[in-house]
């Protein structure tokens, strides 16, 4: 599964946090970058993929 975040680490510690998640303004085209603990960006990534997945209502 690629998520576009970096590999999981061997294991969990709290102060790990140089997941870089990048999101993208499509009306600015303001990079906005997150660094992330590993939990935080997989919470974060779930989010973004359920709402990008889910069928939008017209």
């Amino acid at each position: 599964m690629t998520n576009g975040l970096n590999e999981t680490p061997k294991e969990y510690n709290p102060e790990y946090c140089h997941y870089k998640h990048e999101l993208i303004n499509k009306d600015t085209e303001e990079k906005i970058i997150l660094h992330l603990c590993y939990v935080h960006a997989l919470i974060i990534n779930n989010a973004i993929e359920r709402v990008i997945n889910e069928p939008t209502q017209s």
